[in-house]
Formats: structure tokens, C-alpha cells, sequence
């Protein structure tokens, strides 16, 4: 018993040792999905599908692609230092982009 608290004690503070102050660059994942106790709102959301997006992000930079069955794909890449946004949409009537500002300013 002794042996598996220390062993354990030593693999919590190996974690605390090695983790990162800051995070500059990095890939974050996720996939997201409705559901309700309803029958008929659940069918409705089944219909939606599942949302999936990734981000990759490094230093001001990042780029978010999400892609979901309703309403296409779209990718956002924004750049911290330029304050800028450009959002590329491929949607069932087509693709389009947008260049946007994001300083508050304007």
C-alpha cells in the first residue's frame, strides 16, 4: 500500500515538473453532437449531424476548421498582429469569403 502512494506521489509531482508555463503553438480537437430526451427534437438533431472542428494556433496566429453536414465546411484563419479574419466558406450554394477587421475600432 505504501508503495503505490509513494509511486503515485511521485508520478504528481513528475507532471508538475514537467508541465509548461505558457502554451505558444498547438492543435486542439473536438467534436460536438445534440440530443434531447424528446423523440421528435432528438430526430430533428440526428438530422443536423455532428459537428467536428479543429484548430491549429501558433504565437497571434490561428486557423479554425469546422465542418458540419447541414451547413458545410468553413475555415477561419485569423492573424493577431494585422487584426485580420479570413473566413472561407464552402456551403451548398457555393463558396465564398470574407475578410474582416477585428480591431474593436473599426
Amino acid at each position: 500500500m505504501k508503495k503505490i502512494i509513494f509511486i503515485s506521489f511521485a508520478l504528481v509531482l513528475s507532471f508538475i515538473g514537467v508541465a509548461q508555463e505558457k502554451i505558444n503553438e498547438g492543435v486542439l480537437t473536438f467534436k460536438q453532437s445534440m440530443s434531447s430526451d424528446n423523440e421528435q427534437i432528438n430526430a430533428q438533431l440526428q438530422m443536423m449531424g455532428e459537428t467536428t472542428a479543429t484548430t491549429y494556433f501558433k504565437g497571434d496566429k490561428s486557423r479554425n476548421e469546422s465542418s458540419t453536414p447541414m451547413t458545410g465546411d468553413m475555415v477561419i484563419i485569423m492573424d493577431g498582429s494585422k487584426k485580420q479574419m479570413l473566413m472561407l466558406m464552402d456551403m451548398g450554394m457555393g463558396k465564398k469569403y470574407t475578410l474582416q477587421s477585428t480591431d474593436p475600432k473599426e
